[in-house]
């Protein structure tokens, strides 16, 4: 049974990234990867945990966003076919790297791209040609089965599509339940499941649930655009703090 510090320090970042997932239709990966990655533990257990929880609230917002918006399945199917191309080589790369100060480099040089890239970057609706899912899926795809953060680009490409993002959170949760069946399959190959992790998400879960069900309540109040800023800011502080953080593990 993990120590008591740490089944806190997991639900608190679990449900936290539900909340965020909730109200804005994604970060859930993100944002507890990011939680996770600071607690001292090995990441390839945490990404475990991570997927386990995941599924239990992408399904649950998926039911909550497909009675208000329908699922635009053609750009699911797009994105999809991309990321079982990518999520291969994501899930090598942190069972290779996942225990080394180079994954925390890596993980967080990417939030602090999707943090300026959210937080500057121009949110204009365009018309984008089949093949532009299919890189999304593929840049998903390897982010999904290295940092179980495969949203970013899924996030771009959809919400290009749409004057409303709030509008294509239905679709965006189908392609998370498409690629979490994807991960699922990878870890049980690995032989990841073990009795640590699915007690660490069996305490998790529940505190996720109750979290994003408020998020998502709470998202028809009060300014999306500025809920997005503040979490697009905290990411890119937890991605310096992660860098700052692998830079003292080289040094010392």
């Amino acid at each position: 049974m993990p120590d008591i510090e740490i089944i806190l320090a997991v639900v608190a970042a679990v449900a936290t990234a539900a909340f965020v997932q909730g109200y804005a239709g994604f970060g859930f990966g993100i944002v507890s990867i990011a939680l996770l990655a600071l607690l001292p533990r090995g990441m390839a257990g945490m990404a475990v945990v991570v997927t386990l929880c995941a599924t239990a609230v992408v399904l649950l917002l998926l039911r909550l966003s497909h009675a208000e918006k329908g699922v635009r399945w053609r750009r699911v199917g797009q994105l999809v076919v991309g990321s079982v191309a990518g999520m291969p080589l994501g899930y090598w790369f942190i069972h290779t790297f996942g225990d080394r100060a180079v994954f925390r480099v890596a993980l967080g040089v990417a939030l602090i791209a999707f943090a300026v890239n959210g937080l500057f970057g121009r949110q204009a609706r365009r018309k984008l040609a089949g093949w532009v899912g299919v890189a999304a899926g593929v840049c998903s795809g390897f982010l999904s089965g290295a940092f179980v953060s495969g949203g970013p680009p899924v996030i771009l490409y959809l919400y290009s599509l749409a004057d409303d993002p709030r509008d294509m959170k239905a679709t965006i949760q189908a392609v998370f339940v498409a690629n979490l069946v994807y991960r699922h399959t990878a870890i049980a190959v690995a032989g990841d499941y073990v009795p640590s992790v699915l007690a660490l998400a069996g305490f998790a879960v529940p505190a996720g649930v109750i979290a994003l069900y408020v998020g998502h309540r709470l998202c028809r109040y009060g300014s999306v655009a500025l809920f997005r800023r503040i979490v697009f800011g905290l990411i890119g502080a937890f991605g310096m703090v992660l860098i700052v953080r692998a830079a003292g593990a080289w040094g010392g």
